[in-house]
């Protein structure tokens, strides 16, 4: 079977996103892994700062995780909404396991005007497809208002949802 190594504190992962044009340098900064660990504070406003992107990761197996995404969604600043925001269920490889439907899911996002995901890390199933669409979609936003302050600047519509549809 198997062993998982969560890690608390705070993990850093750059990527580039290259084109004739532009280069996007992607920083994924994960300020802690497993929810279980978070308390129930959630994230001092300094987190979001300047953050493009905020994504809220939840468990499909475990309602406390969802439970705690939303808890963590409700606690972002409300002055920090220009970023756009990605619920992202995690472990879909434990499909027997699961607690959370993909509608749930969806419903939760529809809420926040976010964009939903659902990913395997251990199977490695819509990681790299979700961050080159989020990476596409930035892009897309700077080239589009290149000189427009980001507070300006209008929110990703999220695609309209799609019936048990996963993107691989």
């Amino acid at each position: 079977m198997p062993t998982y190594q969560s890690t608390i504190g705070t993990d850093l992962r750059v990527k580039q996103f290259d084109d004739p044009h532009y280069t996007l340098i992607l920083q994924v900064w994960d300020k802690y892994r497993g929810w279980e660990y978070r308390g129930k504070t959630g994230a001092p406003p300094s987190y979001y700062r300047n953050a493009s992107a905020i994504f809220i990761f939840f468990d499909v197996t475990n309602r406390e995780s969802f439970e705690f995404a939303k808890h963590e969604i409700a606690s972002i600043p409300h002055d920090e909404y220009e970023q756009e925001l990605y619920i992202v269920g995690s472990k879909i490889d434990l499909e027997t396991q699961r607690v959370i439907s993909r509608e749930e899911g969806l419903k939760l996002a529809q809420e926040y005007a976010a964009q939903y995901y659902e990913v395997s890390a251990k199977d490695n199933l819509n990681i790299q497809q979700m961050f080159d669409e989020v990476a596409l979609a930035l892009f897309d936003k700077k080239k589009t208002y290149p000189d427009v302050p980001r507070k300006e600047i209008p929110c990703i519509e999220p695609p309209p949802p799609q019936p048990f549809c996963i993107v691989q």
